[in-house]
């Protein structure tokens, strides 16, 4: 018994445990998103108490070498507030390696140049989206600051905004927006803007989309690049309108109500889709500066 227990034994063979190799997937590579949250209306870079202005996380976002959203307080912004925005070209955003997000608060917030500069400059290569905030009263007091509520040069997404009350100086045709890079403009309110008592809203000689906007007793003008408008109305403006110095620099995406065009327009843009010469009956903002106070009827 015990010869045959041996036997089994022997005739057996060994155990072997095999290894596997570990393997090491490298994960792509990803950023880290920063967020800033704006607690103080002050127009300041440093407002007292450690508290951190609009200009003061512009800097920082400046600064980023990752994304940075720019958010709102929603205790201190719960109602809507004025920023006052002073020196010359208001605030500026330079950061061409990383994206800048501003999101306004549910109540909305005035940025206000104060009849003395401008309020945004986006320099050249720089992106940038703002939303839910009105642009006013931009100004120039001399030839160091060019005015105008947005100088854009770089590339620009605007939703859910407003512009009242801006100006600029004369070489600039338009007093809210004056774009030479890259603008996606959609659902924003225009009124009240203007060159030397010229009522301009948008100065385009870069590449501009226009869609769902409202531009009440202010015109739009395209001198160069392209300029595609739909679902939109314009209209009241003293002079004209529209203005497209070339029919290459306009195109209609249909759909718009246009007051008139200007006499001197190289063409109209506008095809069967489009109402031009037509009033659209427009109601009144009655004073509420907000981008969700429009001109519906």
């Amino acid at each position: 018994m015990q010869r045959k227990m041996q036997s089994a034994a022997s005739s057996r063979r060994p155990y072997c445990v095999k290894s596997r190799q570990t393997l090491i997937e490298s994960l792509e590579p990803r950023q880290l998103l920063s967020t800033i949250v704006v607690n103080s209306p002050s127009g300041a870079t440093s407002p007292p108490n450690g508290l951190i202005s609009l200009r003061g996380a512009i800097n920082t976002a400046n600064a980023s070498t990752t994304p940075t959203t720019i958010t709102f307080s929603s205790s201190v912004f719960a109602t809507r507030q004025t920023i006052g925005v002073v020196g010359a070209n208001g605030l500026v955003l330079t950061n061409t390696s990383a994206s800048t997000t501003i999101i306004g608060p549910a109540a909305g917030v005035l940025l206000d140049g104060g009849g003395a500069n401008a309020v945004l400059t986006v320099d050249a290569d720089v992106t940038v989206s703002i939303s839910n905030a009105t642009i006013q009263d931009a100004g120039y007091a001399d030839n160091d600051d060019s005015g105008g509520g947005i100088n854009n040069g770089g590339h620009l997404t605007l939703r859910n905004d407003a512009f009242f009350g801006n100006n600029a100086q004369s070489v600039y045709l338009a007093g809210a927006l004056i774009n030479y890079g890259t603008a996606d403009v959609a659902n924003v309110t225009f009124s009240g803007n203007g060159v030397d008592g010229e009522q301009g809203a948008i100065l385009n000689s870069g590449q501009m989309q226009l869609v769902n906007i409202t531009a009440i007793d202010n015109g739009i003008v395209a001198i160069g690049g392209s300029l595609g408008i739909g679902n939109s109305i314009v209209y009241g403006a003293n002079d004209a309108d529209f203005f497209a110095s070339d029919p290459s620099v306009a195109s209609s995406y249909g759909h718009n109500i246009i007051g008139t065009i200007n006499e001197n327009s190289s063409t109209s843009p506008f095809d069967a889709t489009d109402h031009v010469g037509v009033d659209p009956k427009l109601g009144s903002l009655g004073g509420q500066r907000r981008p969700d106070a429009d001109f519906r009827p």
